[in-house]
């Protein structure tokens, strides 16, 4: 073999020829002599062993570091500031009220970070103190501020002081009694309850307590080093399992009427087939904003208080348990089996309406040079629907704020108008010019009246939109005047203060009948203008022969807002009612619209042209 110590071939050759008729025999080979080199060959086996033993000991030095310094040295150093507590103790199931008085179950404060202090109502210099620290702990944490919330747990009889109402905007109040707050926060021996300021983590549980005489820098570096160590925590508060399976049940919803499109056209062109899948979704999304207003005047739209999906689930199924401990607490509250259905049946509609919207955009792209429809309108659309989405979430975590609520539904409204205004141009579209039917130009001034009353219906929508999410359809139960009064006492300035939580003022304070009584007024008062507006378009389209039936559409809609916004006042609110009214304002929505979308306006001198070809490429 090439490299072995073998005798050199000619030697070889010889020793072969010499003994190739010799029998066998045994040979017998004298021992290996302890020369140089063996002694090297031993001497490297030691030395393998001695860092063989070496890599082992290295490797078990931390483990034999640690038990020795637990089982031996003990240390009771640490670096948290903070106590930390063992065992934790989970949140208890208590019901409280907040500073307006409205009920406000424990465990809605959990899946944020908590820094709580406990001190009377009345409030001392102590309690104060307490109070600015947690607010500028919090504010000091930066970025991570949001993950953290400041709760005061006061205690005792009477109202929380007036001059703490404007120290207390951002923090979570709630009212418990003493004994309650002690059976799961106890102070450390020889203290008592409010000397103490208290950590509980997302899940509720109670882990941390702060000595009485806390340095709040010291505190600080505590709450980064918690921020720090639960960064991966809200990740799994954002999962997208939920969501994935959201985006599923979307696809399941659109399946059926994908199908019944396919089927239905068969035979047809593409481009009818973009058409009816375009009317089918302006359809389903009439529906869809009817189904909004189910949820939110049914008081479900917190009825799965996070999002996408419930309690972290796909569906209420999954969410039971979360459910049931929500229902023994507030049996009546905002989270039930069925508020919690009402809440994900729309999101599951409204994730169908999108992948509808989604399939009409690729459609449109895909037939892009058969039609003369510019794919980027559907394009348009489809961003329009996922900001929708955007809007659907923000009001579910921001807590059905009133100002991101009423644009939720502004937002629907300008959804169908995005999807009349294609559905009729993609049907104009499939027929040549020459036999296409001319629509009827609008005079320059029928078209000025349209923008008017256009204009004036989107205002009311804003505005019965604002009525709705405040709660102000019961602040005038008598028709036509408001409590007993033509004019009655009514507060503008918080009533249309627009960046504000529900059922308070800008500075926090509980926001006033008067208030509410200015929301229904004005929205009252300004139907009687659109009713008049409407009316007089009716009567002016009526006066044009092919554009009578659209007249009758808006007059029997003006006729519809009126008696459905009567019943609301008169028959306190029923549901069938306020849902029906606002199925009439998404009618005059599409009705408006495609008055605006069939019919071109006649070129004059003084208004500017609006050609047949709007939404042409």
């Amino acid at each position: 073999m090439p490299g072995s110590k073998s005798s050199p071939p000619s030697e070889a050759t010889a020793n072969s020829a010499a003994h190739f008729d010799e029998p066998l025999s045994l040979t017998v080979h004298s021992m290996p002599q302890l020369g140089s080199e063996a002694v090297h060959q031993s001497g490297s086996t030691r030395s393998a062993k001695l860092k063989l033993l070496f890599l082992l000991l290295v490797s078990l030095a931390p483990v034999l570091a640690s038990y020795f310094t637990y089982y031996v040295l003990r240390p009771e150093g640490r670096r948290n500031h903070g106590e930390l507590i063992e065992p934790q103790r989970d949140m208890p199931a208590l019901v409280g009220k907040d500073v307006r008085g409205q009920t406000l179950p424990l465990h809605q404060l959990k899946d944020q970070w908590l820094l709580i202090s406990v001190a009377d109502i009345a409030c001392d210099d102590s309690c104060e103190k307490h109070l600015y620290l947690s607010r500028q702990l919090r504010e000091s944490l930066g970025k991570d501020k949001e993950r953290l919330d400041w709760v005061w747990l006061p205690t005792g009889d009477g109202e929380v002081p007036e001059r703490l109402l404007p120290g207390l905007t951002g923090a979570q109040v709630v009212r418990l009694a003493e004994a309650d707050i002690g059976a799961w926060l106890q102070p450390a021996p020889g203290n008592k309850l409010a000397d103490h300021l208290y950590v509980v983590d997302p899940m509720g549980n109670w882990m941390m307590r702060f000595p009485a005489t806390a340095e709040p820098a010291k505190v600080r570096k505590d709450l980064e080093r918690l921020m720090r160590g639960s960064a991966s925590w809200d990740l799994e508060l954002y999962d997208m399992g939920p969501t994935a399976q959201l985006m599923l049940m979307g696809l399941l919803v659109a399946g059926g009427p994908l199908v019944w499109v396919w089927r239905k056209s068969r035979g047809a062109s593409p481009g009818r087939r973009l058409q009816l899948l375009t009317a089918l979704t302006l359809f389903l999304t009439f529906d869809l904003v009817l189904f909004g207003a189910f949820t939110r005047l049914t008081d479900s739209g917190l009825g799965c208080p996070d999002w996408p999906g419930c309690y972290g689930h796909a569906s209420p199924l999954g969410a039971a348990g979360h459910i049931n401990q929500a229902v023994s607490v507030l049996p009546d509250g905002p989270v039930t089996h069925g508020k919690a259905w009402v809440e994900m049946i729309h999101r599951y509609l409204a994730t169908g309406v999108g992948v509808l919207i989604l399939a009409m955009t690729l459609w449109a792209w895909a037939l892009r040079r058969q039609l003369s429809v510019s794919p980027w309108w559907p394009t348009l659309t489809l961003f329009w629907v996922c900001l929708q989405g955007a809007f659907g979430a923000l009001t579910v975590t921001m807590k059905l704020f009133p100002a991101i609520v009423t644009l939720h539904l502004l937002g629907g409204m300008v959804l169908l108008a995005l999807l009349r205004t294609q559905a009729l141009h993609f049907g104009q579209s499939l027929h040549p010019a020459a036999t296409r039917t001319p629509p009827h130009e609008l005079q320059p001034g029928l078209y000025r009246l349209w923008l008017v009353v256009t204009g004036l219906v989107w205002i009311q929508i804003a505005l019965g939109g604002w009525v709705s999410t405040n709660y102000a359809v019961l602040a005038c139960s008598e028709f036509p005047s408001c409590q007993g009064s033509w004019w009655p006492d009514m507060n503008f300035a918080d009533g249309f203060t627009v960046w504000r939580a529900l059922g308070v003022d800008a500075l926090g304070h509980p926001l006033p009948f008067s208030a509410l009584t200015a929301i229904h007024y004005v929205h009252r008062l300004s139907a009687y203008l659109v009713f008049i507006g409407i009316g007089l378009l009716a009567w002016k389209l009526f006066q044009v022969k092919s554009l009578r039936s659209v007249a009758k559409w808006l007059a029997m809609l003006a006729l519809w807002q009126f008696a459905t916004g009567l019943s609301n006042v008169i028959l306190d609110w029923p549901l069938l009612a306020a849902v029906a009214h606002t199925g009439g304002a998404a009618g005059l929505v599409i009705v408006l619209t495609g008055v605006w979308a069939a019919s071109p306006v006649q070129e004059a001198s003084t208004v500017p042209t609006v050609s047949s070809q709007r939404l042409h490429a």
